[in-house]
């Protein structure tokens, strides 16, 4: 699993990198996750010292946990502007961005959002080196400069 760290320094990179290569394209990070709640902190400070109290909260830290995304949600996404050959104007194109570093892989529900936006026709694209998006951006669209 990659560190929290590489992943950032992936992301920046690779948002520099595209900003690069396409001036007129946007990229937007999403907040992704899970939190516990602060009744969470309160209760086990109300459990203190009573060890099995306390235990028993820390095994159901579930019921205090809250998702701020959608499951499998991509952590940014990309809004490129284009005008494809043989088109007169301008289309905007949503292409998905997951980062992953070191060793990380996708979890079940990302694979499965991934699916889900390639079965619509758009592009999904896992980055794990900061040229990935633009390499992958140039294979699904050649004509894009």
């Amino acid at each position: 699993m990659g560190s929290y760290a590489e992943h950032q320094r992936i992301l920046s990179k690779a948002i520099l990198r595209f900003s690069e290569e396409f001036p007129d394209g946007m990229i937007f990070q999403r907040h992704t996750g899970k939190f516990i709640k602060i009744g969470f902190v309160e209760a086990l400070k109300a459990a203190y010292p009573d060890l099995h109290a306390m235990m028993s909260l820390i095994r159901s830290y579930k019921q205090y946990l809250i998702a701020i995304s959608i499951p499998g949600q991509a952590d940014s996404y990309l809004v490129l502007p284009v005008k494809p050959p043989g088109y007169d104007g301008i289309l905007t194109i949503h292409i998905e961005v997951e980062v992953k570093s070191g060793e990380a892989d996708q979890s079940k529900e990302q694979k499965n959002w991934q699916r889900a936006v390639e079965l619509a026709g758009g592009l999904y694209i896992l980055v794990r080196d900061p040229e990935d998006i633009i390499s992958a951006i140039k294979a699904k669209w050649p004509w894009i400069s």
